[in-house]
């Protein structure tokens, strides 16, 4: 930065660089990121960029939400009053999340940022203003429709919670911790309710309350599996035989069928890679060792969101040239044909 370059040793020349402007970007030292030295800072104009206020991040949001409800789908007001209450217990779990989820060596992922609180607000526009006012009478219970619709609303906010923070949870206290010391807080402060009274419904003989707050969180799901709605899943004998419905529907037209038990874990994780993939540019990585399903599954909900699945095929040859063919194929069937696909990759065609 200094002197304008620098000293190649193997060419043995001084490197000059000539008329460039340094724009360079860091985040403030912590959780992996190192303090530059002054000597080097000092060749810059330093501009500090703070965080976003509280309130400017529940303006943000809160239009986003209400955009998408009053434009797409024509909610009244009662609806959207509801939408502060999702944006302000997000905003909660998301800073309670930074405070107590910390990275660690074994846990190096455990970085959240605003992303994830966009994506839990994404995840809710997967569902629609008709699905959340649909009030039936065994689920009214003599409630009013505004409780009942703000139940719903409560509900669809733990899930997507649930989905974005809690699935890259890798402790089973770290999972308790989000589910007893950061979702019920919320979900009381805001709805009005607790976890295990707003999922009473799901739980199984062996679950106390919150005792087993993660055996209930597993059970909270939401997807289209089988309707054109984003609803919660209630019935998980149904659900199993939708899914085995559409893997016997894949096998019939497949050259590569696959024989799957679909057992209730297979089930859930199907259900996810379904939400992710519904979500544009929704991205997932899968950890499990060799055999346990990761592809098959993908697969499988690919099928079911009638989405095309593209994999590179690697031979010994394979090269940059290659990759590059075979991203323009991708990008002509996504962009060029609007076909949804799946890009499906795994870690031995990491070249």
């Amino acid at each position: 930065m200094k002197y304008g370059g620098w000293y190649d040793l193997k060419a043995l020349e001084f490197k000059t660089i000539q008329d460039c402007s340094y724009i360079a970007a860091m985040g403030p030292p912590g959780g992996g990121r190192n303090a530059i030295p002054p000597r080097f800072a000092r060749h810059f104009n330093i501009i500090g960029v703070t965080e976003a206020e509280d309130c400017t991040l529940t303006q943000i949001f809160s239009s986003l939400l209400g955009w998408y409800f009053t434009t797409n789908q024509g909610a009244p007001s009662s609806v959207l009053s509801l939408i502060p209450k999702a944006v302000g217990a997000t905003l909660e779990v998301y800073k309670e999340s930074i405070k107590q989820l910390l990275p660690t060596p074994s846990k190096s992922h455990y970085l959240f940022n605003l992303r994830d609180f966009s994506r839990v607000i994404q995840g809710i526009t997967l569902s629609s203003y008709a699905q959340l006012t649909a009030v039936d009478s065994d689920e009214a219970g003599g409630e009013s429709a505004s409780v009942v619709i703000s139940g719903k609303i409560a509900k669809l906010w733990t899930h997507e919670v649930i989905r974005v923070f809690g699935d890259r949870l890798v402790d089973q206290d770290d999972r308790d911790r989000l589910v007893k010391d950061m979702i019920d807080p919320a979900l009381r402060k805001h709805f009005g309710i607790g976890f295990s009274d707003a999922f009473a419904h799901l739980r199984g003989e062996d679950d106390g309350g919150l005792e087993g707050s993660w055996k209930l969180a597993r059970r909270v799901l939401f997807g289209k599996v089988g309707s054109t709605d984003y609803a919660e899943i209630v019935d998980p004998a149904k659900t199993k035989a939708l899914c085995e419905e559409k893997l016997r529907q894949y096998n019939l037209i497949s050259a590569k069928p696959m024989d799957l038990v679909l057992f209730q874990y297979a089930i859930e994780h199907t259900i996810r890679i379904c939400r992710i993939i519904s979500i544009p540019g929704g991205h997932a990585l899968l950890i499990g060792i060799g055999g346990s399903g990761r592809q098959s599954l993908t697969r499988l909900a690919a099928f079911i969101r009638d989405y095309d699945v593209v994999q590179i095929e690697l031979h010994r040859n394979y090269g940059m040239h290659d990759w590059h063919a075979d991203l323009t194929k991708l990008i002509s069937l996504t962009g060029g044909k609007g076909q949804h696909t799946v890009f499906l990759f795994n870690d031995t065609q990491i070249k």
